[in-house]
């Protein structure tokens, strides 16, 4: 179905008020397994809730459309060389498209990680939000953007890190009903997406793996001397202007130094 015939095209839907899901017990112990192994507790941390969103998600999806199917064969909470680098849930597949899961904070922000827009290995035809609240077993969907749109929100963005964007969850369309009409008849080519300069697929997993992990460190890295750089030249511009701003001695001033 092309974008046109798309917006002409309209499905009856259940009335879902909310995309509450319950976190079943399996889905709490396969998130400690997943992270048992990591031992600084901030990456432990989030890579849990990570993985709990991700199960929210898969678990939502099944029971509002069980007709699609989500692959997370390359999902990137999966990859230990580079799980730890990317603070969001990226290449799964629905179908077609590519989905990338984000969590909102306590803020009602939603941290969006420069990487998953700018680097096309890990860009995404839907970012959706997920709140995940661990102490209830409770998650939610709590709505999504298609990657045109998020761009788009990111550049008018006030709220800019080195690394990160932060967009309050509100700005994100909270109609679910939509997310499914697109996963189930959009076509994917009707959402541009940048085109890596590599071909993965002609890689071993490894290997793949490998450039990914060295991808991310080194976009981190750019971003943090760029910083650095930016800091340095405002150090330099501020003390040519002190120098410069400096005011004239009076003639008598100049007298008064003179004689000491």
């Amino acid at each position: 179905m092309s974008h046109t015939q798309f917006s002409e095209f309209s499905l009856e839907f259940d009335n879902f008020p909310t995309g509450e899901i319950s976190l079943k017990t399996e889905h709490i112990e396969a998130a400690f397994k997943q992270v048992s192994n990591i031992k600084d507790y901030e990456q432990k941390w989030q890579i849990y809730i990570h993985t709990l969103a991700l199960f929210a998600f898969e678990e939502w999806l099944a029971e509002r459309a069980p007709e699609l199917s989500v692959n997370k064969i390359d999902c990137s909470i999966f990859q230990p060389e580079y799980a730890n680098l990317i603070p969001a849930v990226s290449n799964i597949r629905v179908g077609d498209f590519k989905v990338c899961l984000m969590v909102v904070n306590l803020y009602e922000q939603v941290n969006v990680p420069n990487s998953i827009i700018t680097l096309p290995e890990f860009t995404a035809h839907f970012y959706v939000v997920v709140e995940v609240e661990e102490e209830s077993d409770l998650a939610a969907i709590r709505g999504f953007l298609p990657y045109n749109q998020l761009v788009t929100m990111r550049q008018k963005s006030q709220q800019q890190s080195d690394n990160f964007s932060q967009i309050p969850v509100g700005l994100f369309n909270s109609k679910l009903d939509e997310l499914l009409l697109n996963l189930r008849c959009l076509e994917s080519t009707a959402i541009a997406l940048p085109k890596p300069s590599v071909n993965l697929s002609e890689m071993s997993k490894e290997k793949a793996n490998t450039y990914l992990s060295d991808l991310l460190q080194l976009v981190s890295e750019k971003a943090i001397n760029v910083k650095y750089w930016l800091q340095n030249q405002t150090d330099v511009v501020a003390n040519s202007l002190s120098w410069n701003l400096l005011p004239a001695l009076s003639p008598v001033r100049r007298k008064v130094e003179r004689n000491h």
